[in-house]
């Protein structure tokens, strides 16, 4: 990835399972406390979950998606996209197992690589 920009700080905001509102709205509530204090968002996508019939993270991810427009922020990985597309790496329908870990990680990278030319 090279070497790291002096001003690149990112901080990342994942949304996830229970505090199911609470991705929607923290995004857009903290951004500019941590633009102030010269972080950069990277907000993801609300990872899907097969223990659920209905998919609420997509619905969810609407949000977030015009968050995200609406400020102008680095997008996160679509970790919706990948989980519901690869649902034998979530061990309980929710958690990953090692190799969604794996994945997930490359996936923040790969969304950070801007930041570091």
């Amino acid at each position: 990835m090279g070497k790291a920009r002096a001003e690149a700080r990112p901080s990342a905001v994942l949304g996830a399972g229970g505090g199911a509102l609470l991705p929607v709205a923290a995004p857009a509530a903290g951004q500019s406390g941590r633009r102030a204090a010269g972080r950069i968002p990277v907000v993801s996508r609300i990872p899907f979950r097969a223990d659920s019939p209905v998919d609420y993270p997509a619905r969810l991810n609407a949000a977030v998606d015009e968050v995200t427009r609406q400020l102008g922020l680095l997008p996160g990985p679509d970790l919706h996209g990948w989980f519901q597309a690869n649902r034998n790496h979530l061990t309980d329908g929710l958690h990953p197992d090692d190799a969604g870990s794996a994945e997930m990680i490359r996936r923040w990278a790969e969304a950070a690589a801007p930041l570091y030319p």
